[in-house]
């Protein structure tokens, strides 16, 4: 006996009662489809005294609720218009500090602006002389003062 229960293996079992185990796993299977198509349809069926409960109508009084829209544009207009002049006092006062004080007053003073306006003045001229035909490439304006030299030419 005890040589039997040592032999004993669920491989040799299966080995002899595989038609059993396959027809008791069949059985099941169907057995779940059965109850889950029954649980389905007796909980999917809507009980027949169902009781509508409406809830009660309520008046709405349509113009404070424009005026509370009104006033809640008016102020988010007004939030970012100071948040927009806000983020372009920081913006500029950043770009202030990358430039040269004395940049700006070269740039606008009298006597680059005048040639600036020469130098534009001339190409003109040789454009409207040279009837309408674009002879020149467009090019920038080079502009050259040794007081803002930084190894690189200024384009304006």
């Amino acid at each position: 006996m005890t040589d039997e229960k040592s032999n004993f293996s669920l491989k040799n079992w299966i080995k002899g009662n595989w038609i059993k185990v396959v027809d008791n796993i069949f059985w099941i299977v169907i057995g779940i489809i059965i109850v889950a198509s029954l649980g389905k349809y007796l909980l999917s069926k809507a009980p027949e005294n169902d009781v509508v409960y409406k809830k009660p109508v309520v008046e709405t009084d349509w113009s404070k609720i424009d005026s509370e829209i009104s006033h809640a544009i008016q102020e988010a207009e007004n939030n970012a218009k100071l948040y927009a002049i806000d983020e372009i006092d920081q913006w500029n006062f950043t770009l202030k500090t990358k430039i040269d004080p004395d940049f700006l007053d070269w740039y606008f003073g009298y006597w680059t602006q005048t040639m600036m306006g020469v130098k534009g003045l001339g190409n003109e001229i040789i454009h409207w002389a040279s009837k309408n035909i674009d002879i020149l490439p467009e090019a920038p304006v080079w502009i050259y003062d040794p007081r803002f030299d930084i190894g690189e030419n200024v384009s304006i």
